[in-house]
């Protein structure tokens, strides 16, 4: 497999990414090499043939600030690096790629927002990158320490608490092996990898209860949903309704992450 867990870490085990030959199929298909590669997010196996890019799909929701990124890695490149008809591609030397990225998860009209393979360093709903640089031939075990990078944007506490954020993080031994351009035989080890986070804020309080949707008059089945609220201090709350699934099984509608601002209200009993 392009990806894979061995024993010769810097300290233990860590994950060797190898970019490998994928065949005749592979070959047939023009996509003729895989690149070793860990990510956090998911992978949509029945969209990979028809667009492997969108079949990648990265981040998780993440509720804290990250700051800086750090680890350590060995990197060897392959001979000959050839692109996806198969064909080298002369004078390019393959390069492997290590980063991270935060975003928010859903747009300005309320929609969610998952990244993938096209857009995963351009959308515009990316708050912060943090880049390891270029990552070629090193022998011995180095470190990677980088900051995240959040230029002008800045992030909203109460939807981070609230989970309308995520993150990801990347790592390939074919920095052009989405495009299945690479060398068979680049690999690159991980080992040691950390993020750290800035102190956590106040945690909203979370209220957890059967919701009821009205849509059209017609109220919809009850699902159990959490509610985070958080004191503005002010005599105003800030409501939010994370990552929100409308329905369930094939039913399911994703409407994202729900907040309301300056509600006004007063706490009794709790409440």
């Amino acid at each position: 497999y392009p990806t894979s867990p061995v024993a010769e870490g810097l300290d233990g085990a860590c994950i060797k990414l190898e970019t490998k030959s994928t065949g005749f199929l592979g070959n047939l298909v023009k996509m003729p090499l895989a690149a070793g590669n860990l990510f956090v997010g998911t992978f949509d196996s029945s969209a990979a043939m028809s667009d492997a890019m969108k079949a990648t799909k990265f981040g998780l929701p993440f509720d804290k600030k990250p700051l800086r990124f750090t680890g350590y890695y060995k990197y060897k490149a392959g001979a000959t690096v050839t692109d996806k008809d198969n064909k080298e591609v002369s004078g390019k030397t393959d390069q492997g790629r290590i980063y991270s990225v935060l975003y928010r998860n859903v747009d300005s009209d309320g929609n969610p927002v998952l990244l993938n393979g096209k857009d995963v360093l351009t959308n515009p709903n990316i708050v912060a990158i943090a880049d390891a640089g270029e990552i070629t031939d090193v022998d011995a075990w180095t470190p990677f320490e980088v900051e995240y990078n959040y230029g002008d944007k800045t992030i909203d506490a109460d939807i981070l608490s609230a989970g309308g954020y995520s993150l990801t993080v990347v790592f390939t031994s074919s920095v052009e092996g989405a495009s299945f351009v690479g060398a068979v035989g680049s690999t690159l080890y991980v080992d040691k990898v950390a993020i750290e986070c800035e102190a956590d804020a106040p945690e909203a309080k979370e209220f957890k209860d059967n919701l009821q949707v009205t849509l059209n008059t017609t109220p919809m089945e009850p699902q159990q949903a959490s509610i985070f609220v958080t004191d503005k201090g002010n005599g105003k709350y800030t409501l939010s309704l994370p990552n929100f699934i409308l329905g369930t099984g094939d039913d399911a509608t994703p409407i994202g992450t729900i907040t309301i601002e300056d509600v006004k209200g007063t706490e009794a009993d709790g409440v």
